[in-house]
C-alpha cells in the first residue's frame, strides 16, 4: 500500500471512485474509517488514534501518502502550544493546529549516510506522542527564540509521511474534489502546462519582488531548464506606477488567466484566511472570487507564502472554540479592566489566564475556514493548495517552495514527494535553529497542504528523468 485514505464513513461511498482510480492506475490505496479506527486502535484520544493508524501503516505495510479526508468539525486536529514567557503575561499562551502531527510519526531524526540527502534520513521506530513529559500538552514552545534549548516533548519535526487534508464538509464537495483528481492524472482535465509557472507579488510585503525572483533563480530554472513560461505579477500597484520588466502590473483579470493555464502559482505577500490580502476596485482576490471561476481550468497547484492562509481551524484562545469537555469559550481582552472576558459563558478572569485545551474538533456547524476550500471543492480552481495557519514572516515559506521545486530536479514525479521530501531537505537546513517560527518542528507544521499528496504529476517540459 502506497496511499492510507482516513475519511469518516458518511464519505466511504464518495471515495470509492477515487480508491478504484488509484488503485486501477497502480497507486495501491486503502481506506481506513474513522469509526473503526476510533473502535480498533489505542490511543489517548481521536488524533492519537488516527497517528498510531498512520504509524502501522507505514511500518507494516509501506504506507508513503496520507490523505485525510474532512475538514476540522469531521477529521480531528492536534493542537501545540505556545507558552508566552514574561511573567506578566495576561494569558499563559495560546493553542495552534498542526498536521505535522500526523507527518512526525517517530522520535530521534538524524541524517542518513549522506547526511544532505533528505531520503536518506534515518529515524529510530519509536512512535512520538508529542507528550514526552505527559503532561497532555503536545509539542510545546515558548513565545521565544528557544526552539532547541525549550522542547519539554522533544520534538524533532522531521515529517515520515506526504499528509495532505481535503477539508470537505459535505459529500458533494468530496465529489467535486474526487472528480478533479481522476481528471487531472487522466488527463481528461484537458493539456496540464507543466511549464507554465506564475509568480505573484504583494507590493504591500517588502521584498516580494526578490524573493519571487530567488524562487525561479535558484529552484524553477535548475529543476525545469528548458521549455518553461514564466509570468510575473506585481499586485497592488499604485495606478500610474511603473512596473519594471520582467515583472508586469497585476491585475484580477490576469490571476484569472494564470488559474486557467499555469500548472503552479506562488503567491507571495499578505493574506489572509479566505483571501489574499490584494485589492482591486475595493476587492480583494477572496474566496468569492476563485469561487466564480467556474469554469474547470488547467488545476494548478497553489503555493500561498501568506498568513493564515491555510488557517483550517480556530486557535485559543482568542477565537471562539470548544475546550476538551465541549463547553464553548471566546475569550476578549479588555484593556481598560485588565481583564478577560468570557463572551460565551459570561465569566471574567483576572490574569495570568489558563487557557482551557481545545477539543479535537470543531464546532459541528462549522465550514469553509480556509482558503483552500475555495480553490478545492469546486469543478475548477487548483488541484492542490498550500497555505498557513498562523501569521509568520515570508521569508520562512520561500526556502520551503524552493526546496520543493529541486525535488522536482532530483526525480520525484509525486506531489506527497516533493511535500515530504522538500520538507525534510527544510528539517537538515533549519533544524539547528533557534527561531520561534523557523525551526522545522514549528514552521513545518505551520505550512499545510490541503489535497491529494498522492497526484501523480505530468512529466516536464523538458524530457527531464
Amino acid at each position: 500500500m502506497k496511499l492510507l485514505v482516513i475519511a469518516p464513513q458518511s464519505f466511504a461511498a464518495v471515495l470509492r471512485p477515487f480508491i478504484a482510480h488509484k488503485n486501477q492506475s497502480g497507486l495501491p490505496t486503502r481506506l481506513v474509517t474513522l469509526e473503526s479506527l476510533r473502535a480498533s486502535m489505542a490511543g489517548a484520544d481521536d488524533p492519537e488514534k488516527v497517528k498510531r493508524t498512520i504509524a502501522q501503516a507505514h511500518q507494516k505495510l509501506g504506507a508513503r501518502y496520507v490523505m485525510l479526508v474532512g475538514d476540522a468539525s469531521l477529521m480531528p486536529v492536534r493542537y501545540r502550544q505556545v507558552q508566552q514567557v514574561p511573567s506578566e503575561a495576561t494569558a499563559d499562551g495560546t493553542y495552534n493546529p498542526s498536521e505535522l502531527y500526523y507527518a512526525n510519526l517517530y522520535q530521534g531524526h538524524v541524517p542518513g549516510s549522506v547526511p544532505t540527502d533528505p531520503v536518506a534520513i534515518i529515524n529510530s521506530g519509536v512512535f512520538d506522542t508529542w507528550d514526552r513529559n505527559g503532561n497532555g500538552r503536545y509539542n510545546e514552545q515558548h513565545w521565544k527564540d528557544d526552539a532547541i534549548s525549550y522542547n519539554p516533548d522533544q520534538v524533532d519535526g522531521c515529517p515520515d509521511v506526504a499528509v495532505g487534508r481535503i477539508p470537505a464538509h459535505t459529500a458533494q464537495e468530496l465529489e467535486n474534489y474526487v472528480a478533479k483528481v481522476i481528471r487531472y492524472e487522466t488527463g481528461a482535465a484537458g493539456p496540464r502546462k507543466i511549464g507554465r509557472f506564475t509568480l505573484l507579488a504583494d507590493k504591500g510585503y517588502g521584498g516580494s519582488q526578490q524573493m519571487c525572483d530567488d524562487i525561479l533563480d535558484d529552484s524553477i530554472k535548475p529543476a525545469f531548464p528548458q521549455g518553461i513560461v514564466v509570468e510575473r505579477l506585481y499586485m497592488n500597484c499604485r495606478p500610474a506606477e511603473i512596473v519594471s520588466p520582467p515583472w508586469t502590473r497585476g491585475s484580477f483579470a490576469g490571476i484569472d488567466a494564470a488559474i486557467a493555464n499555469s500548472w503552479w502559482i506562488t503567491y507571495l505577500g499578505h493574506s489572509g484566511p479566505l483571501a489574499w490580502n490584494i485589492s482591486e476596485a475595493g476587492h480583494g482576490y477572496d474566496a468569492e472570487r476563485v469561487r466564480a471561476l467556474a469554469k474547470p481550468s488547467a488545476l494548478p497547484v497553489v503555493f500561498t507564502i501568506g498568513c493564515e492562509s491555510g488557517r483550517f481551524m480556530t486557535w485559543a484562545a482568542s477565537e471562539k472554540y470548544r475546550d476538551q469537555q465541549r463547553q464553548s469559550h471566546w475569550f476578549v481582552w479588555q484593556e481598560k479592566s485588565n481583564i478577560w472576558q468570557d463572551q460565551v459563558t459570561g465569566q471574567t478572569t483576572k490574569p495570568q489566564l489558563k487557557v482551557p485545551q481545545p477539543y479535537a474538533y470543531d464546532f459541528p456547524e462549522s465550514r469553509d475556514r480556509t482558503f483552500a476550500c475555495a480553490w478545492l471543492l469546486q469543478a475548477g480552481g487548483a488541484i492542490a493548495f498550500f497555505g498557513e495557519t498562523l501569521v509568520c514572516e515570508d521569508d520562512k515559506g520561500h526556502d520551503l517552495v524552493k526546496e520543493l521545486f529541486l525535488r522536482y530536479k532530483a526525480g520525484d514525479r509525486v506531489l506527497g514527494d516533493l511535500w515530504r521530501n522538500g520538507q525534510r531537505k527544510y528539517w537538515l537546513n533549519n533544524r539547528a535553529s533557534e527561531n520561534v517560527f523557523r525551526h522545522p518542528r514549528i514552521y513545518l507544521g505551520i505550512m499545510t497542504l490541503f489535497g491529494d499528496p498522492s497526484l501523480r504529476l505530468p512529466p516536464g517540459p523538458a524530457s527531464g528523468p
